[in-house]
């Protein structure tokens, strides 16, 4: 990936962190922004934007809005197997 392209990359990126905080302090819908006439530069934009996993954005949002995690419940599928396999 080019230097350019990988710049379109991470201004995706940012863009969605900042759109979606800016949603949930005014509780409103995440709006996709128009990013560029460029079809190169804005599906690397896209793929940025794309790019962001749920798990990211609640930890970004975590930290910004200073909330703290949820712990998982006892009751979560995943907690038996992480015990099993010797996890906390």
């Amino acid at each position: 990936m080019s230097k350019r392209n990988q710049e379109w990359f991470e201004s995706g990126r940012k863009a969605r962190f900042k759109a979606t905080l800016e949603a949930a302090r005014n509780h409103t819908a995440v709006i996709l922004p128009e990013s560029s006439y460029n079809a190169t530069a804005h599906s690397f934009w896209r793929q940025g934007w794309n790019s962001i996993s749920l798990a990211e954005m609640r930890e970004y949002l975590d930290t910004q809005l200073g909330r703290k995690p949820a712990p998982v419940s006892q009751d979560h599928p995943l907690t038996a197997i992480k015990q099993r396999l010797g996890s906390r």
